[in-house]
């Protein structure tokens, strides 16, 4: 069974979307966009195919590390399942971190590092906004 993501156990949820909570969360989101978009031009850099996402998988663990975020490692080869809280319910989010066998044309700073594979199909992107 391919498992080739990142699946964030999150426990007790916000009970309700008050918008005031609802605000404060926009507030936080926005405050954290630039740190979310370098990260995923860092993912963008280092795509690798399914199985092989070494760097890929180091640069989630080392992350999760600076946000003193436990996890279980290998899951499957190269996949990791991290924990954030406790108790229920238990929501579970998932993000894909492989790359298509595509070599990248555009002329970016971020552009692939590695020819013949990138990230086309945005799956650097769900990884930096799930580990926002």
């Amino acid at each position: 069974m391919k498992f080739g993501g990142i699946a964030l156990l999150i426990a007790g949820l916000f009970a309700s979307c008050a918008s005031t909570r609802a605000t404060s969360v926009l507030d936080e989101a926005k405050a954290i966009h630039p740190w979310i978009t370098s990260l995923r031009r860092e993912f963008h850099k280092i795509p690798e195919l399914m199985y092989d996402e070494v760097k890929t998988s180091a640069l989630i663990r080392k992350t999760l590390d600076e946000l003193g975020i436990n996890y279980t490692y290998p899951l499957a080869i190269t996949g990791l399942v991290a924990e954030i809280g406790s108790g229920s319910p238990v929501v579970a989010l998932r993000a894909d971190f492989d790359a298509l066998p595509v070599t990248e044309v555009a002329d970016v700073d971020f552009k692939s590092g590695h020819v013949g594979a990138m990230h086309a199909c945005g799956h650097d992107a769900h990884t930096s906004m799930l580990l926002g």
